[in-house]
């Protein structure tokens, strides 16, 4: 059943590119007939490379990263003629090749039956899209998508529908930026061999933090977002320069500021589909890197002092401090619960402060790589600079270390939550 739906929903998505893109080019027969070749080609290529392991694992990857990228890149200015297919074949081959595959591994499994699944579901998706081309047809989508910027639009559909054949938004752009990464850790190895730079050892060449810089997870993550952002901004870019009507000759002003006001509603109806495929853009690269680095908010470990004195073990059931995550404990004073949190910085040193600030109400911070995030205003502070007072930083608490053991003084606790926490913004203590 589940295959039946991955074929259903590859057909509707793939009739509902070439509708976009048979209305803003208007060459609705021709686009279909290589749309149909494209999906044919696919299959075949499918059935020759089945079973996908190995080195063909990499080249499906690769073939979907570049279909889509080069999609994206048919916005940027380029001459007329059979771009519109070039289009539909990058839409559509990779997307259909996947579903193949898929279905052919689903075969090997359960046998004919998974054929007859993918039948029907391709039945019936081709039912909808003839049922829906009529009332597709008579729309004019070239009075908001203009030729260049459609293949845009069709980009932020494929990353919202799942087009590739099961693979996800967050999926394909996450094949992009790990292509780029893989891309980098090689070349820039490479081109500190040919540039004749040495190996990182005991000292350290000024041009070591560049090279490193340059093969990080940062630098394939600031790439892969200049190749998702750059043909929207550019398309809406180029869309803003466009001129205003020569309204010279026209002696009525009331025609005058008719034909600016056409002009300038055009640019809206036109700018918006592009703003919309950036936002998708936006999301997608940030759902990636959300679920590459995911979050880490642990819950509070209830703590009581001795007398004065709160003593937080160094090592225990949830591992060694050393392990650079970040921990959270809590104290009662009267009705109220007090937090503060323990962990070490990425220099040696073990720093405790307050799971609050003196900016924000006391809300508390979660940890994200090596970052703690304001939950308040979402305000990225590196684990390096807690201990640090001032803004946004977890206001640092006064501690001693004894053998395996962090000692802090609870009346160090309640004063600096009392005196600081959200003092800026007037927050009570809660």
């Amino acid at each position: 059943m589940a295959l039946f739906f991955i074929i259903l929903r590859l057909g509707v998505f793939s009739a509902l590119l070439l509708l976009i893109l048979s209305s803003v080019q208007k060459d609705r027969r021709h686009i279909f007939i290589a749309g149909a070749f494209a999906a044919v080609l696919g299959a075949v290529l499918a059935v020759v490379a089945f079973p996908v392991s190995g080195p063909k694992q990499g080249l499906l990857a690769a073939f979907l990263v570049w279909s889509h990228l080069l999609l994206l890149y048919l916005s940027m200015p380029v001459p007329k003629g059979y771009f519109p297919y070039i289009a539909v074949f990058f839409m559509l081959s990779p997307a259909w090749f996947h579903a193949c595959l898929t279905v052919l591994d689903s075969a090997a499994l359960t046998g004919a039956s998974a054929y007859g699944a993918a039948a029907a579901g391709l039945l019936l998706s081709l039912g909808t899209a003839a049922y829906g081309s009529r009332p597709v047809s008579k729309m004019d989508l070239s009075r908001f998508i203009d030729n260049r910027s459609v293949y845009v639009i069709l980009a932020a559909i494929w990353l919202v529908w799942s087009g590739a054949g099961g693979q996800d938004s967050g999926r394909l752009v996450a094949l992009i930026q790990q292509t780029i990464a893989s891309f980098l850790s090689s070349f820039i190895p490479f081109m500190r061999e040919t540039l004749l730079f040495p190996e990182a050892g005991s000292i350290l060449s000024p041009a070591e933090g560049p090279f490193e810089f340059l093969s990080s997870e940062r630098m394939a993550m600031a790439v892969t977002a200049v190749l998702i952002f750059l043909p929207p901004v550019s398309a809406f870019v180029r869309l803003l320069l466009s001129r205003e009507p020569d309204v010279g000759n026209v002696d009525k002003k009331a025609v005058r500021r008719k034909l600016i006001s056409i002009h300038r509603d055009e640019l809206l109806r036109r700018g918006t589909p592009l703003l919309v495929s950036f936002l998708v853009g936006v999301i997608s690269l940030h759902a990636v890197n959300l679920e590459a680095r995911p979050s880490y908010d642990p819950e509070p470990v209830p703590v009581i002092a001795v007398g004065d004195i709160v003593t937080i073990p160094l090592k225990d059931v949830t591992g060694d401090i050393s392990d650079g995550k970040l921990r959270k404990y809590s104290i009662s004073y009267g009705k109220d619960t007090l937090r503060f949190m323990v962990i070490m910085r990425p220099d040696g040193e073990i720093a405790a402060a307050l799971d609050a600030c003196e900016v924000c109400p006391p809300r508390g911070y979660i940890q994200r790589g090596g970052h703690v995030i304001c939950t308040y205003c979402n305000t990225p502070i590196a684990v390096s600079s807690i201990g640090s007072p001032g803004g946004c930083n977890p206001i640092p608490l006064v501690y001693e270390t004894r053998g395996d053991a962090l000692l802090i003084k609870k009346s160090e606790i309640i004063t600096a939550y009392r005196r600081e926490a959200g003092k800026e913004t007037g927050s009570v203590l809660r």
